[in-house]
């Protein structure tokens, strides 16, 4: 390409694909292309994409606060682009929402809302979507005549070269490329051998199954007051479906003076049977206390640290003994300030810890019941014990949003778990420099510590909780201890746990409440099949230590350059893919972009930008 002319197709119109437009229209600013520019966007859900849709029902909300949510680069990104900085969502809300809002008619749902949100609000998921639309509206006031943005509300099904041209089909003609950036979200995959045969047996029996979907797309007027729901899961789906089955029938949930809710059915609500393989619910978001950018920052699993290890000699014994350090030390430091303080010299105790861990805590002069073991926080034998179990559930919901009332900064539970939000840059650092052996990333990292990070990190606000445990006491829920199990009875789901001497629940519906894993291999999507007959992508897989090879389901991809990486381990010029697609030899890749932490999305898709800028414009 002579840099002339330049068309670039961006696939995915979600914060990802914004974030692509955004970095393209700066970077033209800076070093124009010499002719025209046209940017052709793919959406069949246009701007927001699947999860942003802006008439999802309302009571399904974010998971970050409003003033962690950014689609702007700041200075603290790593990059080689210009910043251009603008309003997070809670500064959009506050200063921008209300004329935009008026302005483009959307619903006074969203007048009332903007009028509650405070910088730690967690905004419906909605507003999110109309924050992207604005973002994306912004954008378009860039333009002059020598640039283009094209939006097509369809489904890119395949891509094919041509010379040094890429050719996207569509629906009903075909439109040719120089560059193609791919930020796709979760795609869906072809049943798995257990969820076809529930399948079978629901449509045999009259009754109701729901294989990973998302929760605002769940169809839910099937499922009745008169009926008994099964919920496999007890994520974040889970609490938006939690959310759509209770006060989005129109229930209502009452404040109690000592900091519970009860909860007033409306008589819409379905009795729901929940469970999953660990038997509590995530751990829940404490109230926020830090300012936007503002982390905690390592002593032991820190970069200086980690740069001492070679690739594959970093043992996940020795990163989970880091990060409990991390977590260790913020707790008894908070624990010191809220019960010992004038007993416990807490200057002294951080040094001498820094220095031996294991013999300060040994040392520690506190009451027996202060101390935490991580082990057994995270496995709590109680959560596979069915006597006492219900007893047991609704205390741990109970402390769960008491303890994250004390804060991100002074509480001591809440803030030891918010270690493991603010330390992902140098998480990410261990799995992109690859320091931990193959077959302990396979079996320990992506199979252990991801189910211990969603559980400790990846909760909802504590308000999901409060309204749990009001829903327990009022009898609408009840969790089955760990490792749940669904079997199929002779016409209804039968519904229990492995544990002994649990009942059993019969349920005319069944939900699986996860959104679809990532499967390369298994996936419905036409453009990814198709890419993959053609040669243009293949699963990222690798040999293990101990000689299996070990297929991921992610997209192959170079990390160096976020190119595709075709079947022959070739990399495809000019066709750059990240994203969702990509996670496993990425790391959590779901977080929405944050200011003010160098964020890695933000850095990524300067990265990108800047690449094409280097090789195609002169």
């Amino acid at each position: 390409m002579d840099g002339k002319n330049m068309r670039i197709a961006i696939i995915g119109a979600g914060p990802r694909g914004m974030l692509a437009l955004e970095r393209i229209l700066s970077w033209n600013e800076i070093q124009p292309v010499q002719e025209k520019l046209e940017i052709n966007i793919f959406d069949p859900y246009s701007i927001g994409g699947r999860v942003w849709t802006v008439d999802q029902p309302h009571e399904l909300i974010m998971n970050t606060a409003a003033q962690d949510i950014t689609l702007f680069t700041d200075q603290s990104v790593v990059m080689s682009g210009v910043v251009n900085m603008g309003p997070s969502l809670a500064q959009w809300s506050a200063n921008y929402a209300h004329n935009y809002l008026v302005e483009n008619n959307y619903s006074e749902i969203f007048l009332d809302e903007i009028k509650q949100i405070t910088p730690n609000s967690y905004t419906s998921r909605a507003l999110y979507g109309i924050y992207i639309q604005w973002f994306y509206d912004e954008q378009l006031k860039r333009l002059n005549d020598d640039i283009t943005v094209n939006l097509y509300s369809e489904e890119v099904t395949n891509i094919t070269q041509q010379d040094d041209k890429f050719v996207l089909d569509l629906a009903n003609e075909k439109l040719t490329s120089n560059i193609v950036v791919a930020a796709l979200g979760n795609l869906f995959n072809e049943p798995t051998p257990l969820e076809a045969e529930l399948t079978e047996f629901a449509n045999k029996n009259n009754l109701t199954y729901v294989r990973p979907n998302f929760a605002g797309e769940v169809e839910l007027d099937n499922i009745t007051a008169d009926m008994t729901l099964a919920i496999k899961g007890l994520g974040l789906n889970f609490y938006d479906l939690m959310a759509r089955l209770t006060y989005g029938r129109g229930g209502k949930f009452e404040p109690l003076k000592n900091g519970e809710l009860t909860y007033h059915p409306s008589g819409k609500e379905p009795r729901i049977i929940a469970g999953s393989l660990h038997g509590l619910p995530n751990h829940s978001k404490g109230r926020k206390q830090k300012a936007p950018g503002e982390e905690y920052i390592p002593n032991f699993l820190n970069i200086a640290t980690l740069q001492r290890y070679d690739k594959g000699t970093l043992s996940y014994n020795e990163f989970w003994t880091m990060l409990e350090n991390e977590m260790s030390f913020v707790y008894y430091s908070n624990l010191i300030d809220e019960k010992y303080a004038g007993k416990i010299d807490k200057a002294a105790f951080q040094s001498d810890f820094l220095q031996d861990p294991e013999t300060t805590l040994n040392n520690l002069k506190i009451d027996a019941d202060d101390f935490i073991n991580w082990e057994s926080f995270i496995y709590p034998v109680e959560a596979s014990t069915a006597k006492g179990f219900d007893t047991f559930v609704e205390n741990f919901v109970k402390k769960d949003f008491q303890e994250a009332a004390k804060g991100t900064k002074t509480g001591p539970l809440t803030s030891a778990l918010e270690v493991l939000r603010d330390i992902r840059a140098t998480i990410r650092y261990v799995i992109e420099n690859e320091l931990l052996s193959r077959n302990e990333f396979v079996d320990k990292f992506m199979h252990q510590f991801n189910s211990i990070n969603n559980l400790l990190s990846m909760g909802p606000p504590a308000s999901r909780l409060q309204e749990l445990h009001a829903l327990l006491k009022a009898g609408i829920i009840k969790i089955v201890p760990g490792e749940m199990q669904v079997t199929t009875g002779e016409d209804k789901y039968i519904v229990s746990s492995k544990t002994g001497d649990c009942p059993e629940y019969p349920a005319e519906a069944l939900i699986e409440a996860r959104i679809p894993k990532i499967s390369l291999s298994d996936t419905t999507s036409e453009l990814m099949n198709n890419l993959v007959k053609n040669g243009m992508v293949k699963n990222w897989q690798f040999q293990r230590e101990d000689g299996k090879e070990f297929v991921s389901g992610a997209v192959g991809f170079d990390r160096t350059a976020n190119q595709l990486v075709d079947a022959n381990g070739k990399l495809i010029n000019n066709f750059y893919f990240w994203g969702v697609p990509t996670e496993g030899k990425n790391w959590l890749t779901t977080a929405s972009p944050r200011p003010f932490i160098n964020d890695p999305s933000l850095r990524t898709v300067d990265k990108i930008v800047s690449d094409i800028w280097k090789k195609n414009v002169k």
